[in-house]
């Protein structure tokens, strides 16, 4: 086996690891949810575009049927961007838990590195104006988010998977969401 095989193999080993400790994380947040119960596991799955700040961002959806008090879990993405693969694999959870998924797409083009993995805080070694950072999107999709199921007091959840763990470690050290009942930040690398 060559050096490069070696360390293709090596690559793929710890991407499996990744992938299942994200898992086993995202079923752990689980345990912190009371189950409901007689809830059925049809499926409403859906994508919309919302347009916050004028940008606009789409967004992958789920929503249990038979759920009479959704929580709401946005998931945010890592930097493959594979929004609607990370909603799809929260459909479990939000079935036992009662929860409605928003996994927004935070695309290449209105989020690149700098304004995604890095909150849009710093670009080429200078602060940005606070009111144009990205971090706010958060609170801003968490308002649509509540407006678009009428439920503007549901309470909410993040969790954020690499690139998505970077974004959500900006966003509770720079807005902090008040109302959030628990951030999950995973293999923020």
């Amino acid at each position: 086996m060559t050096a490069r095989s070696r360390a293709i193999a090596a690559a793929y080993s710890v991407r499996r690891r990744v992938v299942a400790i994200c898992t086993i994380l995202l079923f752990g947040l689980a345990s912190s949810f009371g189950a409901p119960d007689g809830l059925a596991r049809d499926v409403d799955s859906g994508q919309v575009t919302a347009y916050l700040r004028g940008v606009p961002i789409t967004v992958y959806t789920y929503r249990p049927k038979g759920c009479s008090d959704p929580a709401l879990l946005f998931i945010f993405h890592g930097i493959g961007r594979k929004a609607s693969s990370y909603q799809k694999s929260a459909r479990s959870l939000a079935d036992e838990k009662c929860m409605i998924v928003f996994a927004p797409l935070l695309d290449k083009e209105n989020f690149p590195v700098w304004r995604y993995q890095l909150g849009g805080i710093v670009r080429d070694g200078r602060v940005i104006p606070r009111e144009e950072w990205a971090v706010w999107v958060v609170a801003d999709l968490v308002t649509w988010a509540r407006l678009e199921e009428r439920r503007l007091n549901a309470p909410y959840y993040l969790f954020g998977h690499s690139a998505g763990g970077q974004f959500l470690s900006r966003v509770a050290a720079f807005s902090l969401p008040k109302d959030a009942s628990r951030i999950v930040i995973s293999n923020p690398s």
